[in-house]
């Protein structure tokens, strides 16, 4: 939920940056919300990634076989 909480982190802060550039427009603010636009914009390419190439591993077969410790015969003394 690291992610979740991000992206709402970096959406509020484009909505508060957005609202303060309708008020008055700033060459720092413009750079401030690309910046937080680029950074969900890579959490989300990540995570979708990280999505796409998750394999599961099929579950392990039991072995037909008995194993190799039971046929050893005992030493002899």
């Amino acid at each position: 939920m690291d992610v979740f909480n991000a992206l709402k982190d970096h959406n509020q802060k484009i909505q508060s940056i957005l609202k303060a550039l309708q008020e008055k427009h700033k060459e720092t603010d413009f750079k401030t919300i690309l910046n937080y636009v680029h950074k969900t914009d890579l959490l989300l390419t990540r995570e979708l990634n990280k999505l796409a190439f998750r394999v599961e591993a099929p579950p392990r077969a039991r072995p037909a076989a008995r194993h190799l410790s039971e046929f050893k015969s005992p030493l002899k003394k």
